[in-house]
């Protein structure tokens, strides 16, 4: 799936985009709230300033994504592979980050 068709999938209502495939995909900027990207591959996707508020991205792999100013406010990350992500300038309050697997010295 390109980003075209998941922002189209999204605004005809669809919100369960579970597992679904999405790495070097450009969603910058994308208003996404509530949608269910839990287990999706989104290694190396461009989030910067997307809107992912109430996400669940449980268990999805962000390996090398772009989260600069993503919101990420009232998020599900439980699980997530967090791995060399940037997140500078990104809204995280009520995030659930429980048990996600990062590499601190590597999230900046």
């Amino acid at each position: 799936m390109d980003a075209r068709e998941l922002i189209r999938r999204y605004e005809a209502g669809e919100r369960d985009f579970h597992e679904v495939e999405l790495s070097q995909t450009d969603l910058s900027g994308a208003r996404l709230i509530g949608v269910d990207l839990s287990g999706a591959d989104l290694c190396g996707a461009n989030l910067c300033g997307a809107v992912l508020n109430r996400a669940n991205l449980t268990g999805a792999n962000l390996t090398g994504a772009d989260l600069t100013w993503t919101d990420l406010s009232n998020a599900m990350l439980a699980g997530a592979i967090l791995r060399d992500v940037r997140v500078s300038a990104a809204p995280i309050i009520g995030a659930c980050l429980a048990a996600s697997a990062t590499t601190s010295d590597q999230v900046a």
